[in-house]
């Protein structure tokens, strides 16, 4: 084939043809860069993107400022956390420390009110009423009411408001004529024993014989000497005036 002065047969379009080349794959530029560079030469295409790469590489160095900015500010904010929590954690055991001293001081309080209490013309008002023992029952039912701690307490309150004397052998004698009647008393014995019938053994009513350690604390041995004692003379101390009241009232 001829053409305005071209030949284009067969060996030259094999001669011709260029050769395929690899494609390279220029990097996307931004599109207010490409704007700008419509109508630039080629010296202001290269100031151009100077510019753009400048304007990239500072704003890369202005989020890696805000980022160190922000961590020293999380630090400190971490750090008054830990502060706070100690501040809390110890006002928490000062307090725990003040209770446990104000429930020491309450319990001393109690103590010294107890003793100055148990002190002639010292006594709260207290309306307890009690009837002396007359019977085997009322002593069985007396022995099991003193394991109540309620009916204890309450009893050796009374006993306090009653006894007014702090010597122990006045105080144990008092206590007889305020728990028993003068007459049941003949019915009891320590080991039981009588003549010429057997008696109310005393010795197997604990709670009773706890009681009378109350405000006293003698010896087994001292206890057992001066119920025997009571007991062996109960005929003799029937004819005797004078008890004990066994009610009280506080006079105003």
């Amino acid at each position: 084939l001829h053409y305005q002065g071209h030949d284009w047969g067969p060996g030259c379009l094999r001669e011709n043809v260029p050769v395929s080349q690899p494609i390279v794959k220029e990097p996307t530029l931004h599109p207010l860069f490409l704007q700008r560079t419509v109508h630039a030469s080629s010296s202001q295409l290269h100031h151009i993107e100077n510019e753009y790469r400048i304007a990239h590489q500072m704003k890369d160095v202005s989020t890696q400022t805000e980022r160190s900015e922000r961590e020293p500010e999380g630090s400190m904010l971490q750090e008054m956390l830990l502060k706070l929590n100690s501040m809390e954690s110890n006002h928490n055991k000062q307090m725990a420390d003040a209770n446990k001293q104000i429930r020491l001081l309450r319990t001393q309080l109690e103590i010294m009110s107890n003793r100055l209490v148990s002190r002639p013309g010292l006594v709260p008002e207290n309306n307890f009423e009690w009837e002396p023992i007359s019977s085997k029952q009322d002593l069985e039912k007396f022995e099991e009411k003193l394991k109540e701690v309620e009916c204890n307490t309450s009893f050796k309150e009374f006993l306090e408001n009653i006894l007014q004397s702090e010597r122990s052998e006045a105080r144990l004698h008092d206590s007889m004529d305020v728990i028993f009647k003068r007459d049941f008393v003949t019915k009891l014995s320590w080991t039981g024993g009588g003549k010429p019938d057997p008696k109310i053994r005393f010795l197997s009513f604990i709670n009773i014989l706890k009681l009378y350690k109350h405000g006293v604390m003698p010896t087994d041995k001292k206890l057992k000497e001066f119920f025997q004692n009571k007991f062996k003379h109960g005929n003799q101390r029937l004819n005797l005036t004078g008890t004990v009241k066994s009610t009280f009232h506080r006079h105003r």
